[in-house]
């Protein structure tokens, strides 16, 4: 059922990716999952950045919510307590998060996410995520 599309990227990784080593993105685009209603217990965070139309980097890692797994989310994403044992909770992955994501565009699809990463940042006492928001249902919509 639940299978992780990609390896994870160290802190070094998203350092040398936010220094030049690679292209800069031109923009990111971020999903996120929970494990139960409450929405800062995210438990899968995804990123893709994208610089000219090609995929510039990638990074996905499962997350200890550190909080229960409904079974009803469970059934939509595949992902379960057994799935984040041993993983890093939000606090551990703050950082890789401000490298990929401050300063620039994020797209995510709803504002579901930026409200998940908000609250995640408050409950765990983080800075919020300084990115400017750019929700794809609205464009689609106007489209």
């Amino acid at each position: 059922m639940f299978q992780p599309l990609h390896a994870n990227l160290s802190a070094n990784a998203a350092a040398t990716a936010r220094n030049g080593d690679t292209e800069e993105p031109d923009f990111v685009v971020i999903d996120v999952e929970t494990a139960c209603s409450r929405v800062s217990s995210i438990c899968q965070i995804g990123i893709v950045g994208f610089r000219n139309g090609a995929v510039a980097f990638e990074y996905e890692t499962l997350v200890d919510p550190q909080d229960h797994f409904s079974s009803f989310n469970t059934r939509i994403h595949g992902i379960a307590a057994s799935h984040v044992l041993g993983q890093p909770c939000f606090a551990d992955v703050h950082g890789i998060l401000q490298a990929h994501l401050n300063g620039r565009t994020t797209v995510a699809h709803s504002y579901f996410d930026k409200g998940a990463l908000a609250a995640a940042c408050r409950i765990n006492d983080r800075a919020m995520l300084e990115t400017t928001w750019l929700d794809s249902v609205r464009v689609a919509k106007r489209a």
